[in-house]
């Protein structure tokens, strides 16, 4: 049976990383080069974030029963990429 609820969950995960991507290329070069591994380190986290919600998206289309480890993962990620997202943009701030 297919639930609905890995699906939209995945879907707002994939929305969320995509914010979070445009966010970062929205900076401009200086701010980029002046804090380059917080901005790496967040990009990345985005990047994982939008895998791990395109494999609960299609977990949600195929079985509708997201793994306990993919819960785990999106909960641990969801809170990495909100700390560094909080310190890139104290940074950036402080900065500017």
């Amino acid at each position: 049976m297919v639930s609905i609820t890995p699906l939209v969950v995945g879907a707002g995960f994939v929305a969320v990383a995509i914010g979070g991507l445009l966010e970062v290329t929205g900076y401009d070069e200086d701010r980029r080069r002046d804090h380059r591994r917080v901005a790496q380190v967040f990009t990345y986290g985005c990047l994982l974030m939008l895998g791990l919600g395109g494999f609960a998206v299609w977990t949600g289309a195929t079985s509708g029963v997201l793994p306990t480890w993919a819960v785990v993962a999106l909960a641990v990620v969801t809170v990495g990429v909100l700390g560094t997202q909080w310190k890139l943009r104290r940074a950036i701030d402080d900065s500017g």
